[in-house]
């Protein structure tokens, strides 16, 4: 569109374009979408993070919540630990009516048997204290015969059931040396199903699911980020363990037998 302009009073003409006259050019819209996804690209990293800093504050935050309820377990229990659990038996199990996830909780959160009687299943998204919502779905589907956990006790705090029929002692909280470096609660990975209830780890199977690193409820009751070199290491007895200095122990004291 042509535009009159005055010039020492005489009219001359432009021809720059009305708004609204002038259109893209293929060119010029290939630059903008390619702004656009630069930018998404160099956001992705930032809301992946923010994600996964969202899971972390609902994963430490359970874990430090059942941390409490056992260590309120222990309290009424003459000090002694929960049960971890028989993991070759299912949560409905005889064996397992006393298990952490059933007794030690009673009374501050629902048992894992009945949330499986309600169909309320934990898994990574369903908001239970027994969900960690960065852990990764099963491979299988979890069900009365095959149960799926996300979180566990540490299996070498708690004496073996045939070892204290044999005369030993369960674990007393109070007697652990470095309650604060001593683990309670730990991650479990247990997509794959090997076992009916794996309702605890060891070192080596505790995993690192949050960018790197583990979470753990300590004896003390703090919540622990660790990353996999200050938990994974040699422990096959109390006696190895305690043998070396440890940022982390997984036998609560340098005598407790299996």
């Amino acid at each position: 569109m042509k535009i009159a302009l005055m010039k020492k009073g005489k009219p001359i003409l432009s021809h720059r374009p009305a708004s609204g006259d002038h259109a893209f050019t293929r060119l010029e819209l290939l630059a903008v979408l390619a702004c656009l996804v630069f930018l998404a690209l160099v956001q992705l990293p930032s809301l992946g993070k923010s994600r996964e800093g969202s899971h972390e504050a609902v994963c430490m935050n359970n874990m430090r919540q059942l941390g409490v309820a056992l260590l309120m377990y222990t309290e009424v229990n003459h000090d002694f630990v929960p049960e971890e659990g028989n993991i070759a038996n299912t949560i409905f199990n005889a064996a397992n009516s006393d298990a952490w996830y059933n007794l030690g909780v009673q009374g501050y959160f629902p048992s894992m048997a009945s949330l499986y009687l309600s169909n309320n299943i934990p898994l990574p998204g369903t908001g239970s204290i027994y969900s960690c919502p960065s852990a990764s779905p099963p491979l299988f589907s979890p069900s009365f015969g095959t149960n799926f956990f996300m979180y566990g006790m540490n299996n070498w705090i708690c004496v073996n059931k045939s070892s204290r029929a044999a005369g030993l002692t369960q674990t007393i909280l109070s007697t652990i040396p470095k309650p604060r470096d001593t683990v309670f609660l730990t991650e479990v990975d247990d997509t794959a199903m090997a076992l009916p209830a794996i309702s605890g780890a060891t070192p080596p199977y505790a995993p690192s699911r949050h960018l790197g690193n583990g979470f753990f409820t300590m004896t003390d009751g703090h919540v622990r980020s660790a990353r996999t070199n200050e938990y994974q290491h040699a422990a096959g007895s109390a006696t190895v363990e305690w043998s070396t200095l440890q940022t982390m122990y997984w036998w609560p004291t340098p005598t407790t037998p299996q």
